[in-house]
Formats: structure tokens, C-alpha cells, sequence
């Protein structure tokens, strides 16, 4: 398998496959080189991920508790940081971007702002 190590997507808390049975390889399109292999979502896919994230936001704390969406966003953030180096190489890889462009709107700053700082040192390091 390629550097892309989960093929399965995330649908209302569960890592699910696509419907059909789908998928498709993703691949480096400087080399070829399959990267992985990933869900293809159809349809059907789009209508439950939609349909659960209704669910959340009309049932559940999501879209009225603040803090627990700062929290999770934090959370992700975090995430997001530890395995830089790894979207970092993973970015280059699938999409062709420079690596200089990852340090910037590429990929670091995206991930400055979800923690909620565009001028964060995650934006700026490295």
C-alpha cells in the first residue's frame, strides 16, 4: 500500500466504505506511483454524510454549544500538527504543490487558522 493508509470515509462516526464498493487509486501525478487506495463515494454516500450531519446539528449540542465547537476544532488543529510532516510530504505528493507553497496557503496556514490563529507560529515555522 502507498502513503495513503485509510480507505475507508468518515460518515456519521463510522469509517465506512463507499455503498457501491467503489473505490479508485489516487496517485502521484508527477510519477504515477499509487499513493493509495480510497473510497469512491457516490450519491447514496453524499446523501447519508449529509444526512448525519443534519442530524448533528439539529439533535445535538453541535450548533448550539460554542465551546464544544472550539474544542473539536482545537482538537483537530492539534491533529493537524502532529502529522504536518506527513501532510506536508502527502500534499506534494498527490496534488504536485511545491513544498514552499505547503508552507504557506498550501497547507500551513490553513492549519494556523483552524486553530484559530492566522498569524500563529504554525504558520510561520519551519
Amino acid at each position: 500500500m502507498g502513503i495513503v493508509g485509510e480507505e475507508r470515509m468518515l460518515v456519521d462516526g463510522e469509517l465506512v466504505g463507499a455503498r457501491s464498493g467503489a473505490t479508485f487509486e489516487t496517485a502521484n501525478p508527477a510519477t504515477e506511483e499509487v499513493l493509495g487506495v480510497v473510497a469512491d463515494g457516490g450519491p447514496e454516500d453524499l446523501d447519508r454524510a449529509v444526512g448525519a450531519a443534519r442530524r448533528a446539528f439539529d439533535t445535538t449540542g453541535w450548533s448550539t454549544d460554542t465551546a464544544l465547537r472550539v474544542r473539536c476544532l482545537r482538537q483537530l488543529a492539534d491533529a493537524f500538527d502532529r502529522h504536518l510532516d506527513e501532510l506536508r510530504d502527502l500534499t506534494v505528493a498527490e496534488v504536485g504543490s511545491s513544498v514552499m507553497f505547503t508552507r504557506t496557503a498550501g497547507l500551513d496556514e490553513p492549519v494556523a487558522t483552524l486553530g484559530g490563529s492566522p498569524t500563529s507560529p504554525r504558520a510561520t515555522s519551519g
